[in-house]
């Protein structure tokens, strides 16, 4: 399964990307314990000062994403706590080249994939 993903360049979540949550969800809706595991990853540009008192690193900052996604989602959805969990992954997978501002905003993302 090709796991959805959301830029990490707002501070809202996108509505579509609720919708398509949604729908995917609906689709699954006779299996048993499905989880929605939300996966953060970041660029590998040095953190700010302010964001590395907050996070102290890629891994952190990936987390924070990945949570903050997964709990609006929780929360626009009415999901149990259970159907959700979250982790970080830094910027240890790109999905692009850091070397441009392009490549970077590609690769600050948080993906979706059912457990």
């Amino acid at each position: 399964m090709v796991p959805l993903r959301l830029e990490v360049t707002q501070s809202e979540i996108p509505s579509e990307f609720i919708r398509q949550i949604d729908e995917v969800l609906g689709n699954l809706r006779d299996v048993n314990n499905v989880v929605v595991h939300f996966v953060g990853h970041t660029d590998n540009m040095p953190l700010t000062d302010g964001a590395a008192r907050i996070y102290r690193d890629h891994l952190g900052l990936s987390k924070a994403r990945a949570r903050r996604v997964a709990l609006a989602v929780q929360e626009a959805l009415s999901l149990p706590n259970n159907a959700i969990s979250s982790t970080g992954k830094g910027a240890s997978y790109p999905v692009a080249s850091n070397d441009t501002e392009a490549g970077r905003a590609l690769n600050r993302r948080v993906e979706i994939v059912k457990r």
